[in-house]
């Protein structure tokens, strides 16, 4: 994955912000990979002072 995000062939789409406050940031995209799969990412980062200190994610297939 990570090289493929280095290469510019994964995209992510339809980005938005599900949830904010100053202690949580939810997110959600749609991961399309090199081989032509889609999967639905959501990704949970907890936030202190502003910053980004743990984010945990989770990604279901689109078939």
């Amino acid at each position: 994955m990570f090289n493929a995000m280095k290469e510019g062939k994964l995209n992510f789409k339809n980005n938005r912000c599900v949830y904010e406050n100053e202690d949580i940031l939810v997110i959600h995209n749609i991961g399309n990979f090199p081989d032509n799969t889609k999967e639905a990412i959501m990704a949970v980062h907890t936030l202190s002072n502003g910053k980004i200190i743990k984010t945990e994610s989770g990604a279901t297939r689109i078939d």
